[in-house]
């Protein structure tokens, strides 16, 4: 990709359990500059009939939100996605201003109206500062599994952490099988060496 700032592909190891498709924003433009009708256009005959989940990492777990509005997802993973990084929706949030500048244009400025009914939607999140602000604008329905770490100390690391505690894949399988966030909480404590609670 030369000298462009293009976030790796995660998760690999669950293209053992599937077929993985891997879709990335180059820009990190949060999908202000993706054309997801295209996308579906290109993949439709690929995933027609079959069962899809979507899966992903901070601005990547924002991106699979939205992208369920396109795609006809059973399960969204999120791990501490954002709400928005629109300084008109969340003005305090600087994290990303790097790239979130380079936005000339928003399509989707945040999630609001982006989950729905039919979708199963799991929000991994650490309970810090930023990304507090960013989980209380997420709404509350029954659809919207939340898993809400606290006194962890991971701030913004959870998937990396739930990794180094050998429960990563096991919390993911579980979000595709639609377990509820009690039983995801119930495998991260039994595998946390940490005294981990939760919001």
């Amino acid at each position: 990709m030369g000298s462009i700032d293009v976030q790796k592909e995660e998760f690999y190891r669950i293209s053992e359990l599937a077929t993985t498709i891997f879709i990335t924003d180059k820009q990190r433009s949060w999908g202000n500059n993706i054309d997801f009708d295209e996308i579906v256009s290109v993949l439709e005959s690929h995933i027609k009939d079959k069962q899809l989940y979507a899966l992903k990492n901070s601005m990547g777990g924002y991106l699979a939100v939205v992208a369920s509005r396109y795609f006809q997802f059973n399960t969204v993973v999120a791990f501490v996605p954002q709400y928005s990084v629109s300084k008109r929706i969340i003005p305090t949030e600087n994290r990303w201003d790097k790239y979130v500048d380079e936005i000339k244009s928003w399509k989707t400025e945040s999630l609001e109206g982006c989950f729905l009914n039919n979708v199963h939607y799991y929000v991994f999140g650490d309970y810090f500062s930023k990304d507090r602000l960013q989980l209380a604008l997420f709404p509350e329905q029954d659809n919207i599994h939340k898993i809400i770490i606290k006194n962890s100390g991971w701030s913004h690391k959870v998937a990396l952490k739930l990794k180094e505690i050998g429960v990563l894949y096991d919390c993911i399988s579980s979000c595709f099988d639609q377990k509820s966030a009690n039983h995801i909480k119930s495998l991260i404590k039994a595998s946390s060496p940490e005294t981990i609670d939760f919001a």
